[in-house]
């Protein structure tokens, strides 16, 4: 079987906001397996980035613990 190696980075940009309301992840659950996700802080309403790190934070929660149980015999 053919391995192959990967390079990948995240990158967000504020654009004519004051600061940054975006928040995204990128993680190495397990050897063959890789999470992205981008989460959009909802066009500068109220807590957008409270709300784009949480959804963030909870799926890389919620599927770093669910891979690694499902991979137990």
């Amino acid at each position: 079987m053919q391995r192959y190696s990967y390079d990948y980075y995240g990158k967000s940009i504020a654009g004519r906001r004051k600061y940054n309301e975006d928040a995204f992840l990128a993680k190495r659950l397990t050897e063959n397996a890789y999470l992205f996700a981008v989460a959009d802080g909802m066009g500068g309403a109220a807590s957008g980035d409270l709300a784009s790190r949480t959804v963030i934070e909870e799926i890389s929660t919620f599927l770093g613990a669910r891979i690694y149980q499902d991979s137990e015999p």
